[in-house]
């Protein structure tokens, strides 16, 4: 026996409440540390500058042991895979090393763009991109430098978002729905309570005999000579 592949649908769920759980904590502590006024027109500041960055630090390493520390040590697990009953398999000794790739395009990426908010956006564009009353007249509102950096801050997102995109795919068309990032991390994920009869599984595989159209034979008799 052993356990069943889980399928695209149970993986993309246990992604999106992960990515919940993000949104729901760190939304909450946004809140907490800016000062937002809606009249005359939404104005946003920042409590103390420091806890902009503070905030984006926090993010990087919730999002990090979330996703490689809490898996490493809890049986390839976070907190909706445990719920969901499904769990990482690890194909390799290095565990660590194994999540690392796994997560190389996911939370890694978020991290890595989050990353890019601090260096090159940093809170005072933030400030003002939040404080304009239409998002279709941004670009003129900003700098040629600062339109520059919010270039760079799309296009690495496209970019990332993209790479995810293909890579959820590749789940679904790809055999036994393992995607290409679980062959790249030599993982898979499976159910911890289903499972598959081993023996039945080769049967299946097994090459049945296809059937031969052997041509009639015609038995010709010679008589006494």
């Amino acid at each position: 026996m052993i356990n069943k592949t889980a399928n695209f649908w149970i993986r993309f769920l246990g992604r999106i409440l992960d990515i919940l759980l993000v949104f729901v904590l760190f939304g909450s502590l946004l809140f907490l540390i800016v000062n937002i006024k809606y009249k005359p027109k939404i104005n946003i500041q920042f409590k103390n500058i420091y806890l902009f960055y503070i905030w984006f630090i926090l993010l990087d390493l919730y999002l990090f042991f979330y996703f490689i520390i809490f898996p490493f040590f809890f049986n390839g697990q976070t907190l909706s895979m445990k719920i969901l009953k499904i769990k990482i398999q690890f194909n390799e000794k290095n565990k660590f090393i194994s999540l690392i790739k796994r997560e190389l395009f996911f939370s890694l990426g978020w991290i890595l763009m989050s990353l890019i908010v601090i260096i090159v956006i940093n809170h005072t564009l933030i400030i003002k991109f939040a404080q304009l009353n239409s998002r279709k007249i941004w670009i003129y509102n900003f700098s040629i430098w600062e339109n520059f950096r919010l270039i760079i801050f799309r296009i690495f997102a496209f970019f990332v978002t993209v790479i995810q995109f293909v890579l959820l795919i590749s789940i679904v068309i790809r055999e036994n729905n393992i995607g290409l990032h679980d062959v790249f991390s030599k993982t898979r994920t499976i159910w911890t309570k289903k499972f598959i009869n081993i023996e039945n599984n080769e049967n299946e595989k097994r090459i049945k005999p296809k059937p031969i159209k052997n041509k009639p034979v015609e038995w010709i008799d010679g008589g006494n000579q």
